[in-house]
């Protein structure tokens, strides 16, 4: 009996503490073992199933921008029923607000100058309002974000979608100064642009070692398409009353809502043609067809 107890407490002990117990008698000694995966000369050792490696393909993050500083980054000219002008890029800033390059701004000086010397008509002091980059003065501060550009962000500037945030101050000078008036008409001007880019050809000597600048640098054969909305403000208006006053007398509303449209084909990174359309809300102010050839980097 006393065998049969001391067998029993050693079994017990074996699974509540996992170990070999040795169960001796006066003229044996009985081994007994868990099922352990050692032993005295050899080690056994399981491991888990391989699982297979699950870890997604992570997108590239995009590099931040670089400070950018130059003069003379372009010009433009376009027609739209009157004396056309040349519109240049004259300063161009671009800046960061964050650190790592986050929180990304820019910040242009546009000036306009005619052609051939104007006509004082209503249509021209019209052509001013209505495109965005005109003026005799341009500031603005822009704010671009890019979506739909697949998993490389190296070819966000040539392809995909673009939302441009813009407002400033435009300064639109009259061709003729009326006596005890003034010459100029500020307007406070915001826009918001959607633009989808397409490339149509792969650019110039692109690989994929290319980085952001370098296939911005030589994109040839771009398709876009833009559509702008833009809200006017006529902060003084003492000259636009005179264009804007109607036979019955009444003075235009100094706030103008537009849309325009837009369609451009960049035969390079410098050269581009577009053809668009201008319509506002005012029904004083003419709707437009225009066209346009820009040169400069973008």
């Amino acid at each position: 009996m006393n065998r049969l107890a001391h067998i029993m407490m050693i079994t017990i002990a074996m699974f509540l503490f996992g170990e070999t117990v040795l169960a001796q008698t006066d003229s044996t000694a009985v081994k007994l073992e868990t099922p352990t995966l050692e032993t005295d000369s050899t080690a056994v050792e399981i491991k888990s199933p391989v699982t297979a490696d699950k870890t997604p393909n992570k997108e590239l993050t995009p590099e931040p921008k670089k400070k950018v500083s130059n003069f003379f980054g372009g010009f433009s000219s376009g027609y739209a029923g009157t004396a056309p002008k040349i519109s240049t890029e004259t300063y161009h800033l671009g800046f960061s607000l964050g650190k790592g390059g986050s929180n990304y701004w820019d910040l242009y000086l546009f000036n306009s100058v005619p052609t051939v010397a104007p006509v004082d008509t209503v249509e021209y002091v019209s052509n001013d309002l209505t495109r965005q980059f005109a003026g005799l003065f341009n500031f603005s501060l822009s704010k671009t974000a890019y979506f739909a550009y697949g998993k490389d962000p190296s070819v966000r500037d040539v392809k995909g979608l673009q939302t441009d945030f813009r407002f400033g101050v435009k300064v639109i000078n009259t061709p003729v100064r009326r006596a005890g008036q003034e010459l100029l008409i500020p307007v406070f001007q915001s826009t918001f642009d959607i633009r989808y880019l397409i490339p149509l050809m792969e650019a110039r000597g692109a690989t994929e070692s290319k980085k952001e600048r370098d296939i911005k640098t030589d994109m040839v054969g771009n398709l876009a398409f833009r559509v702008s909305g833009s809200y006017l403000y006529v902060m003084n208006t003492t000259q636009y009353d005179l264009y804007y006053t109607d036979k019955k007398g009444i003075l235009p509303d100094p706030r103008i809502l537009m849309i325009t449209p837009e369609m451009r084909f960049y035969v390079t990174n410098q050269i581009d043609f577009g053809v668009g359309y201008a319509y506002n809300t005012d029904k004083v102010i003419s709707n437009n067809l225009f066209f346009s050839i820009n040169y400069g980097t973008k």
